[in-house]
């Protein structure tokens, strides 16, 4: 059915930062979805027009009240509001009907995509969440995103989101008055996507067919439990912030994973306090606002008008709020998060290639190459565990490196996965 099981548990982190790799996992983590990137230009290319329906199409009217933001994951069918993620069970009562979710088990910790739900003659896409530590049948979990295509076999569905924006008649113009301009724009054909990030895991894409809103796609796979569930919360800075030295200078081995990140030396795992000391702002809509000891949680930081996603991870014995985890991947790149780094051999954006080949000659590493875009990704692994790594993105033409990417997850609880 073209479905499949991921795992939420981070615990392949070299998949989720990884796009470069030559092979790729059946099954992958929750975190293996890309985190988010910045701002992107247009990217225009021909494709074939489709039929769509038109702002003219007769289309029924509910009053409603949702909330302002998109990122309140809050929508409306029919004159019924949904908050995404909701109960299954919430979700069958309001009409919605899939065959055979009592026989069907998600593990703990994971998720199923693209669910075929129906109500009279209206079929939607959904994502049904297991976040729990047992293994649930798919009635007791969460629907975590949704999708509807108004070209397709919801036709008729009347959908609205926040900010009075309603399927089948609001134009892009109406969308970016209600939100903004988007993170990324893509356009082909006759047909643009419109993407919102509001941090890893929570992303809305809006479609668009001759400029009419014809497809929504929404996900917001967070445990909506999770913070509450967290008590004795330490708040103040913990032993494990206040044990962090930062690096004095660069190492010029790999593996020590030290880095210049907008002008300030961190080794990594580092703290986001130590970011927060060094400019860096927490985006607190966009973060895990605590995190359980010995788990893993997603930030943003925020800097000189960009942004950093990343994964952070509690070293402590108690759970505490996001600055006292430790950040363990950052990256830069020419293209989206524009932020100057340098690792070892000097290496940095814009490092000449005959500099980088030189300093990479003799060491391990996977390459992969992505000839439509003209570069060659370089990984090198500190392990057999390809837990650690550091990512090169050199491009051809240009003679040059315009992407770096450090990921180690030191003495944190990972371990590899195989295939199943």
């Amino acid at each position: 059915m073209g479905k499949y099981t991921k795992h939420i548990l981070v615990i392949l982190l070299a998949g989720l930062l990884l796009a470069g790799c030559s092979s790729k996992k059946e099954e992958k983590p929750l975190s293996d979805n890309p985190l988010p990137e910045d701002d992107n230009e247009s990217l225009v290319m021909d494709g074939d027009d489709t039929d769509t329906p038109s702002a003219e199409d007769e289309v029924p009217q509910y009053d409603v009240e949702l909330p302002d933001e998109l990122s309140s994951f809050s929508f409306s069918f029919w004159g019924e509001e949904y908050t995404l993620p909701m109960k299954e069970a919430d979700f069958s009562a309001l009409g919605w009907v899939a065959d055979g979710l009592e026989q069907m088990e998600l593990q703990p910790q994971s998720y199923i995509e693209d669910v075929t739900f129906s109500q009279a003659d209206q079929k939607i896409s959904a994502d049904l969440v297991n976040m729990t530590d047992q293994v649930q049948s798919a009635d007791q979990c969460l629907v975590g995103g949704i999708s509807v295509d108004a070209s397709g076999q919801t036709a008729d569905l009347y959908m609205e989101l926040p900010g009075e924006i309603i399927l089948r008649i609001a134009t892009e113009a109406d969308v970016r008055e209600a939100y903004g301009a988007p993170r990324d724009r893509y356009e082909e054909g006759n047909t643009v996507s419109c993407t919102y990030t509001f941090g890893v895991n929570r992303e809305a894409v809006l479609e668009f067919t001759d400029d009419i809103l014809t497809k929504v796609d929404l996900k917001n796979y967070t445990d909506p439990e999770g913070d509450q569930n967290l008590e004795g919360v330490e708040q103040g800075r913990t032993p494990e912030v206040d044990a962090y030295q930062p690096p004095e200078q660069l190492s010029a081995e790999l593996n020590d994973f030290t880095v210049l990140y907008a002008g300030s030396l961190y080794r990594l795992p580092a703290p986001v306090a130590s970011f927060e000391d060094n400019g860096w702002d927490l985006n607190a809509e966009e973060s895990d606002q605590a995190i359980p000891a010995g788990e893993f949680g997603y930030a943003t930081l925020e800097k000189d008008g960009q942004k950093l996603y990343t994964v952070i991870y509690n070293y402590g014995q108690q759970p505490t709020v996001s600055s006292n985890c430790f950040v363990t991947s950052v990256s830069g790149d020419m293209d989206t998060v524009k932020v100057p780094i340098t690792i070892a051999g000097d290496i940095s954006l814009g490092t000449s290639l005959t500099q980088f080949e030189a300093f990479a000659d003799g060491k391990d590493c996977e390459k992969s190459e992505d000839e439509k875009a003209g570069t060659v990704t370089y990984t090198f692994y500190a392990d057999g565990s390809k837990q650690d790594y550091t990512e090169i993105t050199v491009d051809r033409a240009l003679g040059m490196v315009r992407g770096i990417k450090a990921v180690c997850n030191r003495g944190t609880s990972v371990s590899p996965e195989e295939d199943t």
